[in-house]
């Protein structure tokens, strides 16, 4: 089956396969091999700098975040210093290319830091999504929502607040682990590893599309 005979969401699901694999060879290169399967098996270890010689939270961002946000569909500015005018809240990513009615914003943590005490969600709902810092988008540029992704890398939220109204809208609201709820990231380390799966590719896509890139693509987002 080609390409064209997917619908946008399985279309996107299967680009996550090169997302996961990209994920599985930085650990394989920086021979954190053995780390990167304790880390999908277990939501309570930890990612440190020197298991990956980098720090922690700019090689989940590298190695995993973007890669899955753009197969998701999304155009990244990484740091976006014009959003806010205090640097304790500016955002790690601003998602570029959605409605003009939307600003899009990510932030970031640690491989399992959002799996394990929702680190991420906490940074984005304070000060984004409780107070009024996106407030001038309203007034200069008449944005009518801000969109909200909060992830460790394996684990993923989305909030879509409605600037008029204050409301956090609870059909865009989703939560959604890559290695929880899914077997693709997994399936990706035990072809790489072992040269041999457990689980097959296409379930894992079909399941992705129905479940993860259906609430997360940039195409089901306000427009």
């Amino acid at each position: 089956m080609g390409f064209g005979d997917f619908d946008e969401d399985r279309y996107h699901a299967e680009k996550l396969q090169m997302a996961f694999r990209q994920f599985v060879w930085e650990c394989l290169e920086r021979d954190a091999g053995a780390k990167c399967r304790e880390l999908l098996n277990n939501e309570s270890i930890d990612l440190e700098g020197g298991h990956v010689q980098q720090l922690p939270e700019e090689f989940t961002q590298q190695t995993i975040v973007d890669g899955v946000l753009d197969a998701l569909g999304y155009e990244l500015q990484h740091h976006p210093a014009e959003l806010v005018k205090s640097e304790v809240k500016q955002p790690d990513i601003k998602l570029q290319n959605l409605s003009d009615r939307c600003v899009g914003i990510v932030e970031c943590k640690r491989l399992n830091k959002e799996r394990s005490d929702d680190a991420a969600i906490e940074n984005l709902r304070d000060p984004y999504l409780q107070d009024n810092t996106f407030a001038h988008y309203k007034k200069e540029l008449e944005m009518q929502y801000l969109v909200g992704i909060a992830t460790d890398g394996f684990d993923w939220q989305i909030r879509v607040k409605n600037l008029q109204t204050g409301e956090v809208l609870p059909e865009y609201r989703a939560n959604y682990s890559l290695v929880d709820d899914s077997n693709g990231i997994h399936h990706c380390y035990y072809s790489e590893i072992h040269e041999e799966t457990k689980t097959a590719w296409p379930p894992n896509r079909e399941e992705l599309a129905e479940n993860f890139v259906s609430k997360f693509g940039a195409h089901n987002l306000p427009s």
